[in-house]
């Protein structure tokens, strides 16, 4: 009977010591702030001294901890926007892929067994903002008048696009969107794209390049006896102001004249 009511006694006596954590689980992109939601609790009568956040990478109850209210050595990036009351939040900027990994919050009273960790604390992802390229020609090299998709994507949204995208082309931005669309491409759209969280360009993917191969084009310039004394070949581009010039090779001499596809013709 005695042992019962120590255990009902002791179950509420920690019914008094709480911590809550909201969300348990917290995906962002590398590059951003995040805030760890969190409250806690203790018996009346106690006052706290010291606030801690560990992570799991060290111990949750001796540390070292990323946050101490005792340490002056703590990083700025691990900013403690709570209180020693009640609100226990903690502010991590400029988030690293290190940075992942499960969270705790401890605080002491002035009482001698005035300490609590709760250990159950939130999880933290940190993932990259992609840059996906879907071609309309498969595999072979993107040439003048194929189409091109480019998509941003954020895996913290799921199947969702619900995050602000812009589009750059060589640091420079060209568009707002998940998808940019690039149809019937000419040599003006080579170039390396990348795509950011709107409303913060520092989250920037990884860099897509498209390189557009022009229009093949042989020249014969002479022609004697069946056989080509002088031939050029190159590439014909769009150029930016709607004409087209010609991109030349090296002229050959005494050479038969053959097309990209192979085989011999005469003019």
């Amino acid at each position: 009977c005695i042992s019962f009511l120590l255990l009902i006694l002791l179950g509420v006596l920690c019914e008094n010591w709480k911590v809550e954590y909201q969300p348990q689980h917290i995906c962002t992109v590398k590059g951003l702030y995040v805030v760890i939601g969190c409250s806690f609790y203790y018996p009346e009568g106690q006052r706290v001294q010291t606030v801690k956040w560990g992570h799991e990478r060290n111990h949750i109850y001796d540390g070292p901890f990323i946050y101490d209210s005792e340490s002056v050595n703590t990083s700025s990036r691990f900013q403690y926007i709570g209180d020693k009351v009640h609100n226990c939040s903690l502010k991590i900027h400029q988030v690293q892929h290190h940075d992942a990994g499960k969270y705790a919050f401890r605080f002491i009273t002035q009482s001698t067994n005035g300490q609590w960790t709760g250990k159950e604390g939130p999880k933290l992802q940190i993932v990259d903002l992609r840059a996906v390229v879907t071609k309309t020609n498969d595999n072979r090299t993107m040439m003048e008048g194929d189409s091109v998709n480019l998509t941003c994507i954020n895996s913290c949204d799921g199947d969702d696009l619900s995050s602000a995208f812009t589009w750059f082309k060589d640091g420079e931005p060209i568009n707002e969107g998940p998808v940019l669309y690039l149809s019937n491409i000419s040599f003006i759209n080579s170039g390396n794209y990348t795509c950011s969280l709107t409303t913060h360009e520092g989250t920037t993917s990884g860099v897509i390049n498209i390189d557009v191969e022009c229009e093949y084009w042989t020249q014969n310039l002479e022609l004697q006896n069946h056989r080509i004394l002088q031939w050029s070949q190159g590439h014909v581009c769009q150029s930016t102001d709607g004409g087209r010039y010609r991109q030349q090779h090296q002229p050959h001499l005494q050479q038969p004249c053959k097309p990209p596809g192979g085989g011999i013709y005469l003019v």
